[in-house]
């Protein structure tokens, strides 16, 4: 039996597979939503989307039944069922049905997974447990999009009951897909505008693409292992997790994923001159610090107002010499008495102040 700080030691270790996030090939670590074999059920499923196209008017009364069906019920492509997730007020009621909730509880399911793979830090149960409760109360003052119908009422029971109670679900999972959709609009817009892309390259680039995405994970991981064999530590003794990648670490005191060190940016180093040349690592934290304290204070020894003006601007040199040129442009924008104040002789020339005073001092007024 171990000893117990040998027990504790073990205690302490992380596996592999508890750290490592997997992602689809489509999902690109997190950059993507990979939503096919859900779209191909959507497809599947029956729902009239109220399409403006198809005109069912008198006008087309005539028109053969089987064609307009078709035409009414018609498949979509994938970049229209992104673009058209989570407009469920646009189906009819009609098609809500036990085929339809299965569909949205493995949307909503996945959207979940997805959400807690790619925002580990986010407080999921909790927003859930917010909009639940915000729910309840739209369900029953009958406020909720295309549930306006549906206001509670005393003394239902039988089928009216259930098929109420049904609805209920339906409502609820529709309004939870919509809360994650509002967390993950930038990676549905992005996975939209890579659909764009593709359709626009051929199959060379595409692949090119991908295999530099591939060669750049293959290199991040041998010099990981590289670096594990070289420090190795003693059988009898398990070692805990080290850091190889030098990635900065999370709140919990562990390296983050080195997707998410990737998505942000954070291995690119911007150098601030008029912060002491003090070092900024991702977009993100390069463009926060021109308002933090550090930059605001280096501005004010410089005799230099920190305004949008100078957003971007790092160098001293080239902060001065736009501090002189605001200052000049602004002085020719001013009221300059030599130049814009106007006379008059008495044969009715105009002249400015300037030219007027040496005129009259040589006599020529």
């Amino acid at each position: 039996k171990a000893p117990p700080w040998k027990r504790r030691r073990k205690d302490l270790l992380i596996s592999e597979d508890d750290l490592l996030v997997s992602f689809s090939a489509e999902e690109c670590y997190g950059k993507y939503v990979d939503l096919h074999d859900i779209y191909q059920e959507y497809n599947n499923l029956k729902f009239n989307f109220d399409n403006p196209t198809v005109n069912t008017t008198e006008a087309n009364q005539g028109a053969n039944p089987l064609a307009l069906a078709a035409a009414r019920h018609q498949s979509i492509d994938y970049a229209t069922f992104l673009q058209r997730l989570g407009q469920f007020h646009t189906i009819a009621r009609k098609y809500k049905n036990e085929d339809y909730r299965k569909f949205l509880d493995r949307l909503c399911t996945y959207l979940e997974d997805f959400c807690r793979r790619t925002q580990p830090l986010s407080k999921i149960d909790v927003v859930m447990k917010e909009t639940e409760a915000q729910f309840e109360n739209d369900w029953k003052q009958g406020t909720m999009l295309g549930w306006d119908d549906m206001k509670e009422e005393e003394g239902v029971s039988g089928k009216k009951a259930r098929r109420r109670f049904f609805f209920g679900k339906v409502a609820l999972l529709e309004a939870k897909i919509q809360r994650y959709l509002e967390s993950l609009d930038d990676v549905v817009q992005n996975t939209i505008s890579n659909l764009e892309r593709k359709q626009t390259r051929n199959r060379e680039e595409i692949d090119a693409e991908l295999e530099r995405e591939e060669e750049a994970t293959r290199k991040a991981l041998a010099r990981k292992k590289d670096d594990e064999d070289e420090n190795s530590e003693d059988e009898d003794m398990p070692r805990i997790r080290d850091n190889p990648l030098d990635l900065p670490l999370g709140w919990d005191g562990k390296p983050i994923p080195y997707w998410l060190y990737k998505l942000h940016g954070l291995g690119i180093e911007y150098k601030c001159e008029i912060c002491s040349n003090y070092s900024y690592y991702g977009p993100r934290g390069f463009e926060r610090h021109f308002q933090e304290w550090r930059h605001a204070h280096g501005m004010k020894c410089l005799r230099i107002p920190n305004t949008r003006h100078f957003h971007h601007v790092t160098r001293i040199h080239d902060a001065m010499a736009l501090w002189d040129k605001i200052r000049y442009e602004t002085s020719q924008k001013g009221w300059r008495p030599e130049l814009e104040q106007e006379y008059e002789d008495h044969e009715g020339h105009v002249f400015n102040k300037k030219t007027y005073d040496d005129m009259k001092r040589q006599g020529l007024l």
